[in-house]
């Protein structure tokens, strides 16, 4: 099997946001559930945002690695090829590795139900969880997909550092029409006692992520303050 075979395969398990039996972690969580839970085995910084999450990813990730530390990136969408989810120290992922990391999860999903597998975002996800794992990083950078509550990213149980970078109008279809609910959703990626840094400057949205981290007692930062 070749890298086109794979991301043939891969983009035919399709998204889950137009199906709503499989809108939700479980179908993530089981599967990882059955690879060992590779997502628990690597500390991770996880940033969220609608705007300006992707830049903050990478700053982030450059600043890991000029402290010497190998640093996993995957994020979401890629420009010219998909291998540009996945990265380490910079160096994307090779069509082998990936090809490898792909042949090894099929058998899988062969024993899942079709409701219960994971979609084609997922299955990038859990690649990188594994990648990370098997090549030995000492922490890995996340950006979420979409929001924050569902996204698969947000499997990871207490990251580092929670980040968020903005909330305004964007994917309103799912993730809610006022800038409350649009905050609701990305602020669940703050976990029990895991510091956030935020970089929403007031109003609604920031009331609702600095509720959020109170209820869970994380440390919070706000820009700019």
């Amino acid at each position: 099997m070749d890298l086109r075979q794979s991301l043939d395969e891969i983009f035919l398990l399709g998204g889950r946001l137009n199906q709503p039996g499989r809108y939700g972690l479980d179908n993530i969580r089981r599967l990882l559930s059955s690879l060992g839970n590779p997502e628990r085995k690597v500390p991770y910084f996880h940033i969220t945002g609608t705007k300006g999450k992707g830049s903050t990813a990478r700053y982030i990730h450059s600043m890991l690695i000029a402290g010497g530390l190998k640093t996993g990136l995957y994020i979401s969408p890629s420009l010219f090829s998909t291998l540009e989810r996945i990265s380490i120290n910079k160096r994307l992922i090779a069509p082998c590795e990936f090809v490898e990391l792909w042949e090894y999860l099929k058998p899988f999903y062969s024993e899942l139900q079709e409701e219960e597998k994971p979609s084609t975002f997922e299955t990038f996800t859990i690649m990188a969880f594994l990648y990370f794992l098997k090549e030995g990083v000492d922490v890995g950078v996340l950006e979420t997909g979409l929001g924050g509550r569902l996204d698969a990213t947000n499997v990871i149980e207490k990251p580092v550092v929670s980040v968020i970078t903005d909330v305004s109008f964007d994917h309103q279809k799912y993730l809610g029409n006022t800038l409350r609910e649009i905050a609701f959703e990305k602020a669940k990626i703050i976990k029990e006692n895991a510091p956030v840094v935020v970089g929403v400057r007031g109003g609604d949205a920031l009331q609702v992520i600095v509720d959020e981290a109170k209820a869970n007692d994380a440390p919070y930062y706000i820009l700019g303050r």
